[in-house]
């Protein structure tokens, strides 16, 4: 059987084979978003970057939405295969193309035809609405591939080819960097430039992995499926923590982002773009670490080997905190020159906010990874109740809670508490979840299919 090797080789092994590349996988898939902060930083300056924030939410969507069918549809294919339901695992990638097909059209109309006010309720001010309406059009118009692309690189991962998936999304971040450049600067085409290299680049990661399905030991296709809703659950299960985690991040940009137009104006919001977007790639590491354990996670559980399950969550998650402390040493030692970067026009108070809040913010790092891959653990394994639970302590309640509350007693300093708040409250119910999991059995009880209502 295919997945024999995630099964019997030695878990250390498999970590490094599958978790590496996907960090790197999607460490350049943020870097869409990071290639265009600092290129908008310089090249438009603290507007360009008010706006780009701005506009933060609408992506956070598509990619959500991207990420829990794929996640969610990978998923399925792993534990069916592993179980022998080779039929139902055929289809499962046609279907999740399919299940994209909706949201992707819808997209396209509200970001092509209605970007105005689209970007008016999130909360554009008129000098960034300019900005934010060209941004929305052109990203909303390749809507269909941020998807496809999503869906393409989890299913290549969970078919035995983590370095293809990571190839892809490398190919399509190195595309936007260099072509940022080249729109914004010797082209002179500033936000629009900006928005299409970054739209063009999951159409560069398509073409680097649509070379899986001419390997010999390629396990997905496109096959006829016949429509259950059942399976359509099952993808929602497995994938619905991803996009709670995206939706709450474009929630959160979009909570910060009021809160901190009241106390700093525009310029802090340009501050906080600094700081959220250099979180955004750091984070993708720790989702880099969660999604490159999940098939680890899925066929051992399938199998009902609990001991390596286990031991693939013990070894993330110091990795993780081994990610975190580096980072957050970074922005300690190394504050100065990560603002200046993207500060063109030498703001003193886009430098003193995001001073103030940078080493705060980033302390959070500490406790994030080890929140994000809990959450992918119990994902992996259709535990949804768990995964959703935590996503939406860590992205949704726990950070309006602290928005709500800190800022009144600490000042501005407790708009950066916030997230590093969270992520505290956020560990807490992980390990409660974790200890009433280990209390029960080493895995869920028999049969191959790991059903969440199994799950304490």
């Amino acid at each position: 059987m295919q997945q024999d090797h995630l099964l019997q080789e030695k878990i250390s092994k498999l970590f490094v084979r599958y978790a590496l590349p996907s960090m790197l996988s999607m460490f350049g898939m943020s870097l869409y978003v990071f290639a265009d902060t600092y290129f908008i930083a310089t090249g438009v300056g603290a507007i360009g970057l008010t706006a780009l924030n701005i506009v933060l939410p609408f992506y956070s969507l598509i990619f959500g939405l991207g990420h829990m069918i794929g996640i969610g549809g990978a998923i399925v294919y792993t534990l069916d295969r592993v179980a022998g339901r080779k039929e139902e695992a055929d289809g499962v990638f046609s279907l999740s193309l399919c299940l994209a097909a909706v949201p992707a059209i819808l997209f396209m109309i509200l970001g092509c035809f209605f970007a105005n006010e689209l970007c008016t309720a999130l909360g554009a001010s008129p000098d960034a609405l300019p900005y934010s309406v060209t941004y929305v059009q052109v990203v909303a118009l390749f809507t269909p591939m941020f998807m496809a692309n999503s869906i393409l690189s989890a299913f290549v991962r969970n078919d035995h080819a983590p370095n293809l998936a990571m190839a892809g999304m490398i190919a399509g971040a190195l595309f936007n960097i260099v072509f940022d450049y080249i729109f914004i600067f010797p082209m002179k085409m500033g936000m629009f430039g900006a928005a299409l290299a970054t739209a063009i680049s999951p159409v560069i990661g398509i073409l680097v992995q649509i070379f899986h399905f001419f390997r010999k030991k390629n396990g997905f296709g496109f096959h006829k499926f016949t429509f259950r809703w059942s399976t359509v659950g099952r993808i929602a299960r497995g994938g619905t923590n991803s996009l709670i985690t995206e939706l709450a991040g474009g929630i959160v940009v979009f909570a910060f982002n009021a809160a901190i137009l009241t106390r700093m104006g525009d310029v802090g919001v340009a501050a906080y773009g600094i700081i959220a977007n250099i979180a955004m790639v750091a984070v993708s590491l720790f989702n880099g670490i969660s999604q490159g354990i999940q098939p680890l996670i899925s066929a051992n559980a399938s199998a009902n080997q609990g001991d390596r399950c286990r031991q693939a969550l013990r070894i993330a998650n110091v990795t993780a905190f081994g990610v975190g402390l580096l980072l957050w040493l970074c922005s300690i030692l190394f504050p100065g020159p990560i603002i200046e970067a993207f500060n063109r026009d030498g703001v003193a108070l886009l430098t003193q906010y995001a001073s103030e809040g940078i080493g705060i913010y980033f302390s959070s790092f500490l406790l994030a990874g080890i929140n994000i891959v809990v959450a992918s653990y119990f994902q992996a394994r259709l535990m949804s109740k768990q995964s959703i639970a935590l996503a939406l302590c860590r992205g949704f309640f726990a950070i309006l809670a602290g928005l709500w509350t800190l800022p009144f007693i600490f000042g501005n300093t407790g708009i950066w508490l916030t997230v590093p708040f969270a992520e505290l409250v956020t560990l807490i119910v992980a390990l409660i979840f974790l200890k009433l999991n280990h209390a029960r059995t080493d895995i869920l009880p028999e049969g191959p299919l790991v059903r969440e209502e199994q799950a304490p």
